[in-house]
């Protein structure tokens, strides 16, 4: 690991409630568990988040009631940070990146680590909206410190808090209030992972600066909303329901009924349909992601069982 010995610095972590934009997997419980790892090897924490989510950190963690697109309203979260780990800013670029990056800049940060997302790699151009991220890139640099992306798939998490992506979000809430969960194409595997294997991959990076400048995705072993389903169903006995949605139509129309916006709704009919369409080609292209998860582990990631053991008590 490449730190700089006796740096007592503190980390900041920043989260916002979950989000039904495209990309934008649970901050909430990620940070959660990047705050469990870093605390379990001594590590100073942060962490800046809205009233409503203050509660449920770990013993030792300093919690700072704001938002991290109000940088200008928190300043005091930002006084002696060596490392950050950015997480709420998926899908919507603040109008404050400026005040953001000089905030941090100002109390010291070294190393950042960005919760992203894989909008990018769709884009065609430089959007407008981009710019201002590539300002941010250029002036942590200038600034002496350095940053990466981290880009993972879907979060088991979303099942309890809610937020992208469609697959599986809610379904504690569902099942508790003994509804049906409806799920498109509940065959078709799609890549999903722990939020504690992704803290854990989080910390690493910001404790190791051998990655700076790159994007990293990471990702678990691929499964199917029914496998997913099947698992849950057998620790609640055979009590909970699964509808399919027949086709692409009727998801559209189920989805926009329930709130979520059409960007969503199209990247999930597309994502969807390409995975359905190009199993054995997914495969291939995800394995040097699942195989760059289990390198940083040291270990397989966790699989879906694995997460419902430990949550088991959320779907009622």
């Amino acid at each position: 690991m490449l730190r700089n010995p006796g740096d007592p610095g503190t980390t900041l972590l920043t989260a916002l409630p979950a989000s039904r934009l495209p990309g934008a997997v649970p901050s909430v419980p990620a940070g959660r568990a990047l705050a469990h790892a870093l605390r379990e090897r001594g590590e100073n924490v942060r962490v800046l988040v809205p009233e409503t989510e203050s509660g449920g950190w770990p013993d030792g963690v300093e919690v700072v009631a704001g938002s991290v697109e109000e940088p200008a309203v928190s300043r005091a979260a930002f006084e002696g940070v060596s490392r950050a780990f950015l997480a709420g800013l998926v899908s919507k670029v603040p109008a404050t990146l400026r005040e953001l990056t000089n905030r941090l800049l100002a109390g010291g940060v070294r190393r950042v680590v960005v919760l992203s997302s894989h909008g990018s790699d769709f884009e065609t151009e430089y959007s407008e909206e981009t710019w201002p991220w590539l300002a941010f890139e250029h002036a942590l640099q200038t600034g002496g410190a350095n940053w990466t992306y981290l880009r993972p798939a879907g979060l088991f998490a979303n099942a309890y808090a809610g937020g992208y992506p469609i697959s599986g979000a809610d379904w504690c809430a569902h099942i508790r209030r003994r509804k049906a969960v409806a799920e498109f194409l509940p065959d078709v595997a799609y890549p999903f992972m722990d939020e504690e294997d992704l803290g854990r991959v989080a910390a690493e990076l910001l404790l190791d600066e051998t990655l700076a400048g790159e994007k990293l995705d990471v990702c678990g072993q691929l499964v199917s909303a029914r496998e997913r389903f099947d698992a849950v169903n057998d620790v609640l006995a055979g009590t909970a329901r699964l509808e399919t949605l027949a086709d692409e139509e009727t998801a559209r129309r189920h989805w926009r009924e329930r709130g979520w916006p059409e960007v969503t709704v199209d990247v999930t009919l597309f994502a969807m349909t390409a995975f359905a369409a190009q199993a054995d080609s997914m495969r291939s292209l995800l394995a040097p992601q699942l195989d760059a998860t289990a390198r940083i582990l040291g270990r397989p990631p966790r699989t879906f069982r694995d997460w419902l053991a430990r949550h088991a008590g959320e779907f009622g």
